[in-house]
């Protein structure tokens, strides 16, 4: 069941940041069906490299243009969170900041997926973006260790943020690394008035760095190793049905009652882009 939550604050800050991005020229893979956790893939790697595009109805207008985008990144450095950010769904998960990183430790069952929301901390955003994090799924109980139970994510959402309203339904793009049933998953998904297609592809680890990026009515989200220079396309997904301004930020998800994850953010970053290029940019 989804928690109402108030209105979004609107608070802006720039601080101007350098932001990763490179890119290679590989396409989008397949999304699962929706309508529940997509089975798992054939063993052995995956590279996402069969190109899709899933479209939604056109609902509103299409995006103002990237110039309305001020760029910003949080280091979390402090012992608490920036007044930019709100936090969702806080009484799902233990959301803390602390020692370089943002941590999303969920609580209980708490997901993403079809009409129920997890937990997370947003910013609005207007226009065409570029979001980067570097984020690590671990295990609570064994914290050097990758979360290795049950399906259990941490990552990136851009959110429709109308979907806060208990009345509305949900509508995002997401982009998630953790464990999906039994393996280590690089999860993306798109869900449109409540209902989520899914892809889960195998990880080589619950560390990722991933990046969500909106040029028009096109939301592409990327994937790459940490400390790796080039990025891999996951998916691309087409929501023309996307208000122009979005909740955007980081996330965490535990499809199981059985909850063991702590979802590790080092920095998320924020800037305009203009192109699919500027998507695929690196330092």
């Amino acid at each position: 069941m989804r928690t109402e939550k108030p209105p979004l604050d609107l608070l802006s800050a720039a601080l101007v940041v350098a932001i990763a991005a490179c890119g290679t020229g590989a396409a989008p893979p397949v999304a699962a069906a929706g309508g529940g956790p997509s089975p798992a893939p054939p063993a052995g790697s995956v590279d996402p490299a069969a190109p899709v595009v899933a479209e939604a109805a056109d609902r509103s207008a299409r995006p103002a243009d990237a110039a309305q985008v001020t760029a910003f990144g949080d280091g979390f450095d402090g012992e608490s969170l920036d007044g930019r950010w709100e936090i969702v769904n806080g009484e799902l998960a233990d959301i803390a900041v602390g020692q370089g990183e943002l941590t999303i430790r969920p609580l209980r069952y708490s997901v993403w997926f079809h009409a129920e929301a997890g937990p997370g901390v947003v910013t609005p955003v207007t226009g065409d973006f570029a979001m980067t994090t570097r984020v690590r799924a671990r295990s609570t109980r064994t914290p050097d260790r990758p979360v290795a139970s049950n399906f259990q994510f941490g990552g990136l959402i851009a959110r429709d943020p109308a979907s806060r309203s208990a009345s509305s339904s949900e509508n995002y793009v997401f982009t998630v690394v953790g464990y999906r049933g039994d393996y280590l998953s690089a999860e993306t998904k798109s869900t449109d008035d409540d209902l989520s297609t899914v892809d889960g592809p195998p990880w080589s680890s619950g560390d990722a760095e991933l990046r969500l990026c909106r040029v028009g009515d096109d939301f592409h989200l990327l994937i790459r190793e940490i400390g790796a220079t080039r990025w891999t396309d996951a998916i691309t997904y087409r929501r023309s049905d996307l208000p122009a301004t979005l909740d955007v930020g980081p996330i965490a998800y535990t499809y199981t009652d059985d909850v063991d994850l702590t979802a590790r953010f080092d920095f998320v970053e924020l800037s305009p882009v203009s192109s699919v290029e500027d998507c695929r940019r690196s330092e």
